[in-house]
């Protein structure tokens, strides 16, 4: 069902001048680009040598958000999205702005063009999450329609 990623760009002043975009800059999203929204969950994984307070924050959010999000009720949506796992560590300061990426862990909301819809910063109980994908299901949708006339 996850889809690990990791950047597949680096932010080049070049690169600056374009509109963001989930789908070309972080790598195996391209095939997917305006067939389905993303969910993407943006982890901190563990550095075992890391006895930083801020670090294990992260990690135990991260591992709550990791719990919220194999809930049993999510799963109703499974195939409506492509759902994705960034390793926060991964991901650089310059990309991170470029994409608006001010908290890990997060989940973000993807829209069918690449761009940023909603994002989650704390873990939430999974039917309310539930319902911001219902509404986030409803909007691509509606985006689909749009584009295609």
């Amino acid at each position: 069902m996850w889809i690990q990623t990791s950047p597949a760009v680096e932010v080049t002043p070049e690169l600056k001048k374009e509109k963001p975009n989930f789908y070309t800059e972080f790598e195996g999203l391209s095939k997917y680009d305006g067939d389905k929204g993303l969910v993407v969950f943006i982890y901190w994984e563990s550095d075992d040598a890391s006895t930083d307070k801020k670090a294990k924050k992260r990690l135990e959010k991260s591992a709550k958000m990791d719990e919220m999000l194999k809930a049993g009720c999510l799963k109703v949506m499974a195939d409506t999205f492509i759902w994705v796992r960034l390793n926060g560590r991964e991901l650089d300061k310059e990309l991170a702005k470029r994409h608006k990426i001010y908290k890990v862990p997060c989940v973000l909301l993807v829209d069918i063009r690449g761009k940023k819809w909603y994002v989650l910063t704390h873990p939430t109980k999974p039917k309310r999450f539930l319902k911001t994908l219902k509404k986030f299901e409803a909007f691509n949708n509606r985006l689909r329609r749009m584009l295609k006339k």
